[in-house]
Parts: C-alpha cells; structure tokens; sequence
C-alpha cells in the first residue's frame, strides 16, 4: 500500500516552518519531520526514505506538500505506443479545442508535444486527446 505524508509549513519571520506533519507511514523518524525547515523535512523524506513529492501548494499563509512512496504502478495510456510509432512524422491531433498539426516530436507519460510548421511548439495533454490523424 502507498504510503502518504502532508507536511503543513508556515511562513514565520521570512521562514518557512513545518508545523503539521499527518498521513499514513511506518518507520520515520517524525522529530526529523518537525525540525520546523520545510526544506530538511523535503530532504529527508526524498533522499533517505525513498518518497517522492506527489504535489504541493501555497497560499498567503504557507506551504503544503504531500510525499508518496510505495505507490502502485499506473496502468499506461493506450495512446502512448501508437504516437511513440508516429515520433518525429507529421500527424493531427483531435482535442476539444480544435485540430493541432504538425511534427510529433515528444511522446511522455502524460504529454505530447508538436512543432507546427511555422515553429510553435504545442503541448498537449494526453487526457485531452480525442484522436489522430
């Protein structure tokens, strides 16, 4: 199972201070959580317990950050071996918000990205992809 920790810091005297650390995890040491740094928290957490940040937020009032580790693989998108065929070949891709035209030239877990003709580099969500052409 995923093991997940939220690290609430705020912003104290031109400092960032963690001061709630909550989730689901076994064998951390939590007074290297609460050494009040968001920054040696992160540290710990990413180089000695193998977590990764799954996401992280602030508003006027401070820092969120939740790490993840143990997470089940993803299954991969049905559309990523189809474009990894089409690399570096002209295709159009269907979206929502119309037809984008070019050279395909990244496929990633997530992304795609086309190079139209005139050099504009185009970004594109896989979840916003309708179709190939």
């Amino acid at each position: 199972m995923a093991e997940v920790v939220v690290l609430r810091a705020k912003y104290l005297n031109k400092k960032v201070r963690v001061r709630y650390v909550s989730g689901n995890f076994e064998g951390l040491d939590l007074d290297r959580l609460r050494v009040g740094n968001i920054a040696k928290a992160a540290q710990y957490l990413i180089n000695e317990q193998n977590f990764t940040i799954l996401s992280d937020d602030s508003d006027e009032k401070g820092i969120t950050m939740v790490f993840i580790r143990n997470a089940p693989p993803t299954a991969e998108n049905p559309l990523i071996p189809v474009l990894q065929e089409r690399l570096n070949t002209t295709i159009t891709v269907l979206t929502d918000a119309g037809e984008v035209s070019g050279t395909l030239t990244l496929v990633g877990t997530d992304v795609i990205q086309i190079t139209e003709p005139g050099g504009t580099v185009v970004l594109i969500p896989l979840s916003q992809v309708n179709g190939i052409v």
